[in-house]
């Protein structure tokens, strides 16, 4: 499981929602809003969860997601696209 990650509006830097998931709930997700109180700046942000990141986990960058599937394989590829 990787943690979503966000990027403070205020000071840009990167704050841990505290949601973990993997890559493929994180692309059901995407179309859905989250709040998160930031430790950065002490205020409540709102967005959608498609701004957000997984953050690499301590087991590292692909321990969220399947090996050699098709379907992720493709949507990074779209991402990367953008």
């Amino acid at each position: 499981m990787n943690p979503i990650s966000i990027f403070c509006p205020v000071t840009n830097r990167s704050v841990e929602t505290g949601i973990e998931t993997n890559w493929s709930t994180f692309f059901k997700l995407r179309p859905f809003r989250m709040r998160v109180r930031c430790p950065q700046c002490g205020g409540r942000h709102e967005m959608a969860v498609r701004e957000g990141y997984l953050a690499r986990s301590e087991a590292g960058l692909d321990s969220g997601r399947p090996q050699e599937n098709p379907q992720i394989e493709s949507l990074l590829a779209k991402l990367a696209q953008n």
